[in-house]
């Protein structure tokens, strides 16, 4: 059972833990990398279809800070970027399903990516750094970490600690949390990291 903090002081380090397991649970972390690819990848394939049926180009695009090229969403270089970019391919593949669904006749370059994927003949391309994954895939994630130790930051314990110090800053609970899950971030360093990175932004957005 918790003890009683109606006195105002910071929780403990396990009480900060299992705060942050709560937390983190509830914000489905171990799903939302997964939905965060899944929506880049749907928004990728509609930018695509909508802006070449109007036979329209945006240029150089970012979509959640992931570049596939120049001017990515016009079916062509979607295409193109398919060859190496994993989001890319899954976008070319649902806007051929896309077509097929409503029996439309597909443009020539996606017709003939679609044929040579249903043959095996492409092939999902893997990331340049597979060990990195896919730029931008872990926004949210990274957020709702971020999130959670702003959470014990606002319950009064320290953000951070130096290499000196015992292992108890919110960083710490936060990343001994994701341990239990089994997820990264589960080291103090990335979790100070991306603390780092998204107050920052934070403290941008306050100017």
């Amino acid at each position: 059972m918790a003890r009683d903090r109606t006195d105002g002081s910071p929780p403990n380090f396990q009480e900060a833990v299992s705060a942050s397991l709560t937390r983190l649970q509830n914000n489905r972390i171990g799903e939302v990398k997964h939905f965060t690819r899944s929506l880049m990848t749907l928004n990728l394939a509609s930018q695509a279809e909508r802006w070449s049926l109007n036979d329209m180009q945006l240029g150089t695009r970012s979509l959640f800070g992931m570049k596939v090229g120049e001017e990515a969403d016009y079916i062509p270089q979607l295409i193109k970027a398919a060859e190496w970019h994993p989001v890319a391919f899954e976008a070319a593949g649902i806007l051929a399903a896309r077509f097929l669904k409503r029996q439309e006749t597909m443009p020539d370059d996606l017709r003939v990516w679609a044929m040579e994927a249903l043959s095996g003949k492409e092939k999902p391309p893997m990331p340049k750094n597979e060990r990195k994954g896919i730029q931008g895939e872990t926004w949210w994630r990274d957020f709702y970490v971020w999130s959670a130790v702003c959470d014990l930051v606002e319950e009064g314990m320290y953000p951070t600690r130096n290499a000196a110090s015992a292992p108890h800053s919110a960083c710490d609970a936060v990343a001994a949390a994701m341990k239990k899950l089994g997820l990264n971030p589960m080291s103090y360093s990335a979790v100070y990291s991306i603390w780092r990175k998204y107050q920052r932004m934070d403290d941008r957005s306050l100017d």
